[in-house]
This record gives structure tokens, C-alpha cells and sequence, in this order.
């Protein structure tokens, strides 16, 4: 599969966006990305965010290859170079997302972070439930998903991220105010012991599926075999009956 082989609209239209701004905008935007993420504007932060998820989904194939596409995709080589490595080492993304989710008010806020835990993660609700339940758009949904999955949960379950940490990661790092931490460290502790449950629960059965298919392929793999051996035998009990000599009446 080629690297970003159908890019989206949402993709080229980002890339048009900062192609069209002024150099010296370009190169705060460049700055900005880089060291302040939270000096974006909300219009800066949801261009950047389109391109940083195309970028984070092919993190797989390397650096060299991601920025040679966006040079196709109409990026100077500078700024591809740089939008690249910001993104791929130095966690841009949860920023730009951390941002999304602080722009909204108290209320907004709560309902994207519970959306995630409660919602979805534990009532196992289907997205466009979630999106009707909460009244955000699927990019803020987006957003606190990214964060949440991504950057705290896995690691909060598995014991990797005490809840204190937690605190001082979003206070010194993203810059949350003590009331959007609270909200957000409420609702994990609450809802831990069923998240843990649920999770257990999924990847057990994920688990369990992935057993399934690979004893199915298992067997069909074996049925294979025995085919091609068998053919094998024919191809060669035939080659031994034609070099058999003839016998003279």
C-alpha cells in the first residue's frame, strides 16, 4: 500500500491553507508548532491538526517518505522537513489536541472528557450516540478521544501513570487549569474499576478472535500442503512412469 495513495480533500485543502500565508506567518506558525503549541489560533491549530494526523498514521514508514510526499503534495521541502519532525518527535499532536479540548467551556469540556470514559469506553456506545448525547462535532470527539486513549488511559490502567503524575503532566506541560484537571481525574478514578473490567474484557476477546483466525489459517494452511504434496506425488509418479523403458514385446 503506497504512502497517502488517495489523500483526502480536508489534506490538500491544509496544505493550500499555508501555502497561502505570508512567509513571515508561516515561520511563527513553524515556531509556534514547535515550541508553543498553545499560541496556535483556532483556525492555525485545526489546519495543523489535519496534517499532524496524516503524518502520525505514517510514522510507520519513516520521516524521508512522509516528507517526500508532502513535497508532492505541494509543501517547500523546509517546511515539509520541519512540520514532519515536529510531529513525529516531539508529541505535537496531543498539544494540538489538548488545545481543542481547553478552548471549549466548562460544560463542553466535561461531556467530551465523559464522552470518552463513560460513553464510550464502558457503555461501549456507538459514535453517532455519543456525538447526539454530548452536542460536539466529530473533530472535538476526535480530539478527546486522541487524548484520552492515546495519552493517559492505557497507561493510567496499567499502572504506568500514577494519578499525581497525571496532574503535573497537564499542569506543567499542557498547561490545564487545577479545575479542567479535577473534572478529568474525577471521572477516571471514578469509572477505573469498570474500565479496567471492560478492557480486560476486549482484549481477551480480541484475543480470542485473532486465536480463532489464526487456527483457521492454520488449517487451511495444512489443507495447502497436503494439496500441494499431493500434486507433488502425481507430478512425480508420472515423470517416473515416462523415464520407465519400454519393454520389446
Amino acid at each position: 500500500m503506497s504512502l497517502f495513495a488517495n489523500p483526502s480533500q480536508n489534506l490538500k485543502n491544509a496544505i493550500n491553507w499555508f501555502n497561502g500565508l505570508e512567509k513571515e506567518q508561516q515561520v511563527s506558525i513553524l515556531t509556534n508548532l514547535e515550541e508553543n503549541p498553545e499560541d496556535l489560533t483556532n483556525e492555525q491549530n485545526e489546519q495543523l491538526t489535519i496534517i499532524a494526523l496524516e503524518i502520525a498514521g505514517a510514522i510507520p514508514y519513516g520521516q524521508n517518505p512522509i516528507i517526500k510526499k508532502f513535497i508532492e503534495l505541494g509543501l517547500p521541502q523546509v517546511h515539509a522537513s520541519l512540520i514532519v519532525n515536529a510531529i513525529a518527535t516531539k508529541s505535537v499532536l496531543p498539544k494540538l489536541d489538548a488545545k481543542k479540548l481547553l478552548a471549549l467551556n466548562d460544560q463542553q469540556y466535561e461531556k467530551a472528557i465523559e464522552s470518552v470514559i463513560v460513553k464510550l469506553f464502558i457503555e461501549n456506545n456507538p459514535i453517532d450516540k455519543i456525538l447526539e448525547y454530548t452536542g460536539l462535532d466529530n473533530q472535538i470527539l476526535g480530539a478527546s478521544l486522541r487524548f484520552i486513549r492515546d495519552n493517559i488511559l492505557f497507561l493510567y490502567l496499567r499502572g504506568e501513570m500514577a494519578i499525581d503524575n497525571l496532574r503535573k503532566v497537564l499542569h506543567d506541560q499542557l498547561n490545564f487549569p487545577e479545575k479542567r484537571i479535577q473534572i478529568l481525574v474525577n471521572i477516571l478514578v471514578q469509572n477505573k474499576e469498570i474500565i479496567w473490567k471492560n478492557f480486560v474484557f476486549r482484549n481477551t476477546q480480541e484475543t480470542y478472535f485473532k486465536m480463532q483466525v489464526l487456527e483457521r489459517n492454520q488449517i487451511e494452511l495444512i489443507n495447502q500442503i497436503q494439496q500441494l504434496i499431493q500434486i507433488l506425488k502425481g507430478y512425480k509418479e508420472g515423470s517416473s512412469q515416462e523415464q520407465r523403458p519400454a519393454h520389446i514385446a
